[in-house]
């Protein structure tokens, strides 16, 4: 309907446009007038129409090229998957607690604009205090992946995901090692949602020795890849007893509308959550999660209360 509208205006507007330079041509009665009047009117009334052809050419032109930048960063992406990953080189059982040797930094908006952000390969994850709850919560799962049909399905009724009784880190503001451990109140087998139990979480200075177990990240910063909006980050698994790296995972996002921010978007949050990722994901995991399921792949934590 809006298109037909619009067509019915530029119509008219032709048929405007050949009067009155007619009219122009047929009422001065000198021919050097007529040419002068005819003249101005097609300049005056062809105006709108040369100047909205040109700027439908450059529009044309851009979009080209923007298609074109679009599907050289793709490439680019796809070659960078192809050193994405999972390299477990053991795994543990029975884990009580983890190390975090390093916290994800908080995004703000002028972040999201910025393709040189150290963290954006992980901006939709949890960061801060948050982050390290990720690895105390319960964060009870929707999903499984059924092996039989090759297809995610729901669960119910849900169930928690295996955490970690507790998790040290170092506090920045005074240097020393703090240990976070979380009191859940008791499951009511009446409540329809079990998930949602009130939970409180205590902090308090660590003492004896910190966790084996450490989980470190290093953030991927190739200026050429964050020209294309390609960002990534290694996650690794340290035992601190021989400093070997028992597991890590190389992950690479990339933002399909290459750093947009029309209509107050987030590129680096939304590349998080969109498909353009790799490797893929667990199933049934949160954006705000990747780094504890992965985590939970290789530290297997103790089963229990």
């Amino acid at each position: 309907m809006a298109e037909q509208f619009l067509r019915a205006i530029g119509n008219a507007y032709l048929v405007l446009f050949v009067i009155a330079v007619g009219l122009a041509l047929w009422l001065p009665k000198r021919p050097g007038a007529k040419a002068a009047a005819g003249l101005a009117a097609a300049i005056v009334l062809g105006w709108p129409i040369i100047s909205g052809f040109v700027d439908l050419q450059r529009q044309e032109r851009e979009a080209v090229v923007t298609q074109k930048a679009v599907d050289v960063a793709y490439a680019r992406f796809t070659a960078r998957c192809k050193s994405a990953g999972n390299r477990i080189v053991r795994t543990v059982d029975n884990v009580e607690g983890v190390m975090l040797l390093k916290l994800r930094p908080p995004i703000s908006f002028a972040d999201e604009a910025n393709p040189m952000w150290p963290g954006a390969a992980m901006a939709a994850e949890a960061s801060g205090e948050f982050y390290i709850r990720t690895f105390i919560d319960e964060d009870w799962n929707t999903q499984v992946f059924d092996e039989k049909s090759r297809k995610i399905r729901d669960v119910f009724p849900r169930k928690p995901r295996p955490r970690y009784r507790y998790v040290d880190f170092v506090d920045a503001n005074d240097n020393e090692r703090y240990r976070e451990t979380v009191d859940y109140e008791p499951i009511d087998p009446k409540a329809g949602t079990p998930w949602a139990r009130k939970r409180a979480y205590k902090r308090a200075l660590a003492s004896g020795p910190p966790p084996r177990y450490a989980i470190d990240f290093e953030d991927i910063v190739d200026v050429e890849d964050r020209k294309m909006w390609i960002a990534g980050t290694i996650i690794r698994i340290v035992d601190q007893q021989t400093g070997e790296v028992i597991a890590e995972q190389t992950r690479y996002v990339m933002d399909g509308g290459q750093g947009s921010t029309g209509a107050v978007r987030t590129p680096w949050t939304h590349a998080g959550y969109s498909p353009l990722k790799c490797p893929s994901v667990v199933a049934g995991s949160s954006a705000n999660t990747r780094t504890r399921d992965f985590v939970n792949q290789v530290l297997i934590p103790i089963q229990g209360e």
